[in-house]
């Protein structure tokens, strides 16, 4: 199994005790102020399951691009006509609104059969994203009230080790490239990156097009009419066709309604449409209303379903059914969509569009837009070539490699383990190892008690740390390391002999972990000297 890692967003899970939809920490920040930034405190649950739900989507962008960079292959045809599968689906999806559509035979030999062919050969065991939840922390919990003093408070804003987001943590959810979902999971990652922006501008090019010729087909029915003004529908068909609902009839005839459920062959499942009436008598047509938010109602296939005709027959059985008839028209107009694709992987830009790069939004949709003659609209969002590349301010370095931005050769041995994170411009972390070379000197003897307590804590076993050891078990491996390679190494056994040499310059006694922690982490003085 490999495990892909990157700058991983995280968020606890539920009951989100750490925010505000705490009743608690609500209470205590309405008692300090009305709004934090022009947010009310008093929100419940609805922010933070917004943000649990992003962190979870933002962590699938890794799988998701590893996926169409390497899934498909490198640069021959194939590799990039099955990119280009990939990109039809993804358009599907997030047309039909995300239902399941039944793969067809040449989504299954384009697409499916070199995809997961490749995959089996670079990633056997499968691929896990990383986990974004950490444990959820009640900070206020056996809390009767906000306490006045500030050591108090600071005894408060401690987190326990076994909180730390910088432990290691267990690996998200495994891709496997055999199992039956695989390539779903794959294309709903893909249509993460359709914005609504370009579903809309999408339906209004499919509307102008001249639409193809609609396809009719009946399914038998049975019509509950006992209740005079709601009428029970019952529709299915050999091969899985199915229609449950309800219509309107106010004056004796249907006049409207409601379709709880239609399914058909190769996916579609929709639930609770509204049905508008367009005919009279017993042969009542039925259109589809737009969906709420304005477009069109698509099946799996995300052709258009444009209408509905429900016709009766006037023999009543005695007990209060009928038989009917509902006939379906459905406008394939998806296959314009898919044309245009083909266009594209066949021309000339097929290499950028579709090449083994992360995957290029705004230059996907500029091109199909052009290709379907609709001018492109002001982009959703900043395409991704005009950001600079992604950096850490220091990277993490080998040892012996480190910038000197310390004079003293002591001083540069915490580069390479700390400057990741403390060499910043921002002061928290805590930018120790920012500044000039008295600066720096300076700020390190300032933070040695909190240094050493954290070059300490290797020492301890993992169950009974009051802190996590820094630099972080997840680091080590930037310096071909691990946890107990680094607990025994020189290297720390040096770090920790200088911090010791200043605290015992500073208080004349050698430091002991236990009367350093004695009131609690944060009792001690921060890493940064005040200002």
């Amino acid at each position: 199994m490999l495990v892909i890692r990157t700058a991983r967003r995280f968020f606890s899970r539920a009951l989100w005790d750490e925010t505000n939809a705490n009743a608690q920490v609500a209470a205590t920040l309405l008692a300090s102020a009305q709004s934090f930034y022009g947010i009310p405190p008093d929100r419940g649950i609805d922010v933070p399951y917004a943000i649990d739900n992003a962190s979870e989507r933002a962590n699938g962008f890794a799988l998701t691009q590893l996926l169409w960079r390497a899934g498909c292959g490198g640069h021959s045809a194939e590799a990039q006509g099955c990119r280009a599968g990939l990109f039809a689906a993804a358009l599907r999806h997030a047309l039909s609104s995300g239902q399941t559509w039944t793969p067809d035979a040449r989504f299954m030999q384009a697409v499916d059969k070199p995809l997961r062919e490749q995959a089996r050969r670079r990633w056997p065991g499968g691929l896990s994203a990383g986990n974004p939840d950490i444990p959820n922390r009640n900070p206020l919990q056996a809390v009767n009230g906000w306490p006045a003093e500030s050591a108090a408070r600071a005894a408060l804003a401690a987190v326990p080790a076994r909180f730390d987001p910088l432990l290691p943590r267990s690996a998200g959810a495994l891709w496997r490239p055999h199992a039956p979902d695989a390539l779903r999971q794959l294309v709903a990652g893909l249509a993460e990156f359709v914005a609504d922006s370009d579903r809309r501008q999408l339906e209004s090019a499919l509307a102008r097009l001249a639409p193809p010729d609609a396809e009719r087909f009946g399914v038998p029915c049975r019509i509950d009419t006992r209740v005079a003004a709601r009428w029970s529908l019952r529709c299915s068909a050999t091969g899985g066709t199915l229609l449950a609902g309800t219509l309107s009839v106010p004056a004796g005839r249907a006049s409207g309604g409601r379709l709880t459920r239609l399914t058909l062959p190769g996916g579609t499942a929709l639930n609770n449409l509204e049905l508008t009436l367009v005919g009279t008598g017993t042969a009542a047509g039925a259109t589809l209303s737009p969906q709420a938010d304005g477009l069109p109602v698509r099946n799996a296939a995300a052709d258009v379903i444009s209408s509905i005709e429900i016709r009766r027959s006037e023999a009543n059985a005695g007990d209060g059914w009928v038989d009917g008839e509902a006939i379906l028209e459905v406008r394939p107009d998806f296959a314009i969509v898919q044309q245009a694709i083909d266009r594209l992987s066949a021309g000339p830009q097929a290499a950028i569009l579709f090449g083994p790069a992360p995957f290029p939004r705004q230059s996907l949709f500029s091109a199909l837009f052009a290709e379907l003659g609709t001018p492109a609209a002001a982009p959703c969002c900043e395409a991704a070539e005009y950001l600079p590349p992604a950096q850490l301010e220091v990277a993490a370095v080998a040892p012996g490699q480190a910038p000197s931005s310390a004079g003293d050769p002591l001083l540069r041995s915490f580069q390479p383990y700390c400057a990741a994170c403390h060499q910043t411009a921002e002061t928290f972390p805590p930018n120790f190892l920012q500044g000039s070379p008295p600066e720096v000197d300076a700020s390190l003897r300032h933070c040695a008690p909190r240094l050493y307590v954290r070059l300490a804590m290797a020492d301890i076993a993992p169950a009974q740390r009051a802190k996590t050891p820094m630099p972080p078990e997840s680091m080590l491996p930037a310096f071909a390391s691990d946890a107990q390679a680094w607990r025994s190494s020189p290297v720390r056994a040096a770090l920790l002999a200088q911090v010791t040499q200043w605290l015992r310059a500073e208080t004349g006694q050698t430091p002991q972990l236990e009367t350093l922690l004695a009131a609690g982490y944060e009792a001690l003085r921060p890493c940064l000297p005040a200002h």
